[in-house]
């Protein structure tokens, strides 16, 4: 059986690097969210690490504490152990979680949170808001009628921003925050998938777009809330 000294070398790759520490934390964390590393799993000692990665010690212990400060280890006199799955979930900061999680959870998780911003900004949104909300769409408008794919992504990202704002909620508001990184590379993916193969989505955007935003103007959380839910499906790749 290969030890765990045998495991790592074969998992982690680390180059030359200015933050050679966030490199080796990046990776770990990774490996141990995909499970490669499991809860009890314990670390060779620093000397085998170092000697193995051609790795200072300073930068090790960098790398380590980064890891303990998120939830991912536990040090102890018996070594590094990586801890169990409910331990990590508790302490890790979201937009991680988010940005190793497969599309379909994505997906999912953006039905359920998505649908229920929309639910509340019909409610709660403001005629200002509202106002503003039409304003990102009109931009939007000229930006599928210039063809600017790109354009149409940061607007599509400001659009959603806006309408969680519009829910007067801070904890959806900071949830969208988290979910940041993910959601842009998703929107990355759909702009893309548009351009090069179904232009069509661009155009069923701005429809869905616009008939979320008219049952907000009347303030009709349901048809909002459906809106929304039909959006995410037609959009999603």
């Amino acid at each position: 059986m290969a030890n765990s000294s045998d495991i790592l070398k074969g998992l982690i790759d680390i180059g030359p690097q200015q933050n050679m520490s966030d490199k080796i934390f990046q990776q770990i964390s990774s490996l141990i969210l995909k499970g490669d590393l499991p809860s009890g799993y314990v670390f060779p000692n620093e000397n085998d690490m170092c000697q193995q990665f051609s790795i200072g010690r300073s930068t090790l212990r960098e790398a380590y504490k980064a890891l303990e400060l998120q939830g991912y280890v536990t040090r102890t006199k018996k070594g590094t152990v990586v801890n169990d799955l409910p331990t990590i979930y508790s302490s890790t900061p979201l937009k991680t979680l988010a940005a190793s999680s497969s599309d379909q959870d994505f997906k999912e998780v953006r039905l359920l949170i998505e649908t229920k911003i929309a639910e509340l900004a019909a409610i709660r949104a403001t005629d200002e808001e509202i106002q503003g909300l039409q304003e990102v769409l009109d931009r939007l408008h000229v930006a599928r009628y210039d063809n600017d794919s790109t354009r149409m992504a940061e607007l599509d990202k400001e659009f959603h921003d806006k309408l969680a704002a519009a829910t007067h909620n801070s904890l959806m508001v900071t949830i969208m925050l988290a979910l940041s990184e993910s959601w842009k590379a998703e929107t990355r993916k759909n702009f893309l998938y548009a351009t090069s193969v179904d232009p069509k989505v661009l155009d069923d955007m701005q429809t869905s777009h616009q008939a979320l935003l008219d049952s907000i103007k009347i303030h009709n959380p349901e048809a909002a809330k459906g809106f929304m839910h039909d959006h995410i499906e037609k959009v999603s790749h």
